[in-house]
């Protein structure tokens, strides 16, 4: 669920709410849903970890065992990037 990937970036302040707008900015309802979800479904939004062993700006999502019951597997994110920045998600 992107809005849990969405609400993840918010929490551990992966990206600016400018960077978040941009990203998001073909449906911002991701946004607004994702600050619901922090303030309502703390136990579903994975965890972000910068993974160290590229030269790009990358990280990959630890899923909680909550999240897990409902998407049955680890979501992959939509690669989003941002514009001189790079971005992108390795699934573990």
């Amino acid at each position: 669920m992107e809005i849990l990937v969405c609400a993840a970036r918010i929490k551990q302040n992966v990206f600016s709410e400018a960077d978040l707008n941009h990203i998001y900015r073909d449906d911002p309802e991701i946004v607004v849903e994702a600050k619901r979800f922090l303030k309502e479904h703390q136990k579903m939004i994975p965890t972000i970890n910068p993974d160290q062993q590229f030269h790009l700006v990358a990280w990959s999502l630890s899923w909680p065992d909550e999240a897990l019951k409902y998407l049955g597997s680890p979501h992959k994110p939509k690669l989003r990037p941002i514009p001189g920045a790079g971005a992108y998600f390795i699934q573990h």
